[in-house]
């Protein structure tokens, strides 16, 4: 079986966008990760009843530090905190935010977290509270959930796993997260292989079985070169 130059130019080119897309992953990750965080007093435990709101980017580095600020309104707030719990529960005051301005809150300078509320961060678990002389308990609230990278393993969907991406029975998969008789073949980031678990040659083109780049194919059978 001959393969074409086109073929070979494609796969390379698939394999180069994955390989681009893991690297900014890691790049991210290095970097610090980013939460996004939206506060409203359904978020509350209980819930409470108000049309307050506030928004909030927290940065937390990979040693530990945390930054960031929070915007309200609708709200006259008396403290502000960030909590050790997960969603639906209430937990205690990690770290303490100082006023900035008539609506606004921010992390001190030089704030890290310990090595458990940093595990407590990567698994969804710290909040933000914003209280008031009405709801002392807190007014609204936010769950602070990283961009990427930081999801819990059973939240992630089948095959986004960097390394040695397999499907739940443990066979190899794809990047482009398919059942194996609809994904194309060869654009595996590790441990490339077909469905039945055949190791892929790098110029093995997409719905085309396995093609040896000896002299030979799979089956024994001299190649046209």
């Amino acid at each position: 079986m001959k393969v074409s130059s086109k073929t070979i130019g494609l796969t390379l080119s698939i394999a180069l966008a994955v390989v681009l897309v893991a690297l900014a992953g890691y790049s991210s990750l290095a970097i610090g990760q980013e939460a996004k965080v939206t506060l409203s007093g359904d978020q509350e435990v209980p819930a409470v009843a108000t049309s307050a709101t506030g928004s909030s980017t927290i940065t937390v580095g990979p040693d530990h530090s945390i930054s960031g600020t929070v915007t309200t309104s609708g709200v006259a707030g008396t403290a502000a905190h960030i909590h050790n719990a997960a969603a639906g529960q209430n937990g205690p005051v990690v770290l303490p935010l100082t006023k900035s301005g008539d609506s606004g809150w921010m992390v001190a300078p030089g704030a890290k977290l310990t090595d458990a509320q940093y595990d407590a961060f990567k698994a969804g678990n710290l909040y933000l509270n914003v209280h008031s002389a009405a709801h002392p308990g807190g007014e609204i609230r936010g769950q602070l959930k990283t961009m990427m990278g930081m999801a819990p393993d059973v939240q992630r969907g089948t095959g986004t796993s960097m390394t040695n991406p397999a499907t739940p029975e443990g066979k190899p998969i794809t990047t482009f997260d398919q059942p194996s008789v609809e994904r194309p073949v060869g654009t595996s980031m590790t441990n490339p292989a077909t469905p039945d678990g055949t190791p892929l040659s790098t110029s093995t083109s997409f719905g085309a079985p396995y093609v040896n780049l000896g002299d030979e194919s799979a089956h024994g059978v001299p190649l046209k070169h």
